[in-house]
């Protein structure tokens, strides 16, 4: 299992859980690409998507853990339970 957390300093941050003797968590990735707070993170299949203060989405491959796409010109950003829901122009790769 992983956790997956974003921070009020921009960061995205993945935890895993090591299933030991004393279940501990250690970190897997975190990576610095938001230029405000993360305010939403959804996650579906291996993909995970973030949203900002900085009016940005952007998209990260887990098999890889590395970002994908970011979308430039984001008008709006919805949370609906495990949904993240935007209106974009367009995704750069």
């Amino acid at each position: 299992m992983e956790v997956i957390i974003g921070t009020y300093e921009e960061f995205l941050l993945g935890y895993k859980l090591l299933t030991n003797e004393s279940s501990n968590f250690v970190q897997s990735f975190a990576d610095k690409s938001h230029a405000g707070p993360l305010k939403c993170v959804a996650v579906h299949g291996h993909f995970v998507a973030t949203g900002a203060t900085d009016d940005r989405i952007f998209l990260y491959d887990m098999r890889s853990r590395k970002q994908t796409n970011v979308s430039l010109s984001l008008t709006s950003i919805i949370i609906y339970c495990s949904h993240l829901l935007c209106l974009a122009d367009y995704f750069v790769t």
